[in-house]
Formats: C-alpha cells, structure tokens, sequence
C-alpha cells in the first residue's frame, strides 16, 4: 500500500512508513475526507472549482458534496442539516488548501495562521465561535493563507468543524491545539528578539 497523502500537507494519512501506533486516532474520520477530497480535486479542475465554492448554508443538497460524503464513508439519511453544513465547510477548507498544492509539506495551521500576521484578537475569536461563526472564521482564514500560497495541514481545522457535534471534547480540544500553536510560534519569535 503506497503512502497516502494531501497534496501540499503534512498530513500522511496511511501507508507502509506510518507505523499503526504513530498514526492520528481519528474518530472523526478525517483521514478519509482528506483522502477522498484530495483525490476529487487532483487533475479535475470543475471539481476543485465546485468543491472551493462549496456553501455551507446554500448546498447541503449539492451533488458534489453527496458524492465526497458518500466515497468517504460519512454521511446518510440520518445526518442532520447542521451535520451536512459542518462536512460542507471541512470539504470547501480542504479544497482551498489543496489547490496551492506543491511538493512542500503544509504547517499546522496554528503555526501558519502565526507566519501570517493574523492578530491575536482575530485569532482569540477561535476559542468562543462556534458552528457558522467559526466556519466562517476559519474559511476567512484559509482563503488568505491560499491566497498567499502558505500551505497548512487541514486536519485541525477539521476536527475543530466536524467536533462540534461531538460531546466528547474533540472539536474543543482541536480548537486550543490550533491556538498553542499559534501561540507557541508567537513566544518563539519573541524570545528570538530578546536574544539578539
């Protein structure tokens, strides 16, 4: 089995290199929504186009979003219209980012969302957003991070989306990680500063 991949991430997904017990726990299934978008989008530039414009409020019904869910494993008859805006948002997400492509591995958007100025009170809006506020949000935020070719791994944006649904802390526990990370690339640089 050849390692898999999202085009322009870190995020590796399975494969012969990625021992069983160093692999993500992933109750979510998002290594499967990676895979499948990522697998739509390449060569395919209507279904990159399509899957981009995704709205979450406009296109719960939409072919091409019904097509991910269901090669993906998620979705059915019982998934709620909250549930298909939430996998509507991770799938635009993951698109935008898979358009900028390249050979380069993507940063944990945390990290990245720092390499990109966002300021700490545009960013400290992650913690309270919940549901459309903060697909929104994170929407905003890849569209500038794309826009300026910086490449960052979905999976957190993902988990953060898709865990709002999920009483077991997964969604909030994504959220913080997210802003560690930010956090933690904003303390680098500042010891940096002090230091020379």
């Amino acid at each position: 089995m050849p390692e898999t991949t999202l085009a322009g991430t870190d995020a590796v997904l399975d494969g012969p290199g990625v021992p069983a017990k160093a692999r993500r726990p992933d109750p979510l299934g998002i290594g499967r929504l990676l895979r499948t978008v990522s697998e739509a989008v390449e060569g395919d530039t209507g279904a990159s186009a399509r899957l981009r414009r995704l709205d979450p409020e406009d296109e719960v019904g939409s072919p091409s979003l019904h097509t991910i869910l269901a090669r993906s494993g998620h979705g059915g008859p019982r998934m709620s219209p909250d549930d298909l805006r939430r996998y509507a948002c991770s799938v635009r997400i993951v698109a935008i980012l898979a358009r900028v492509g390249g050979e380069g591995r993507g940063m944990h958007p945390g990290a990245a969302f720092a390499e990109m100025e966002v300021s700490e009170q545009r960013l400290a809006r992650l913690s309270t957003a919940r549901d459309e506020a903060l697909q929104d949000l994170l929407t905003g935020l890849v569209r500038r991070a794309a826009s300026t070719g910086v490449r960052m791994n979905p999976w957190a944006l993902c988990e953060a989306i898709l865990g709002e649904a999920r009483d077991d802390g997964v969604g909030e526990a994504a959220r913080r990680d997210i802003l560690f990370a930010y956090y933690r690339v904003l303390d680098a640089r500042t010891h940096a500063k002090t230091a020379a």
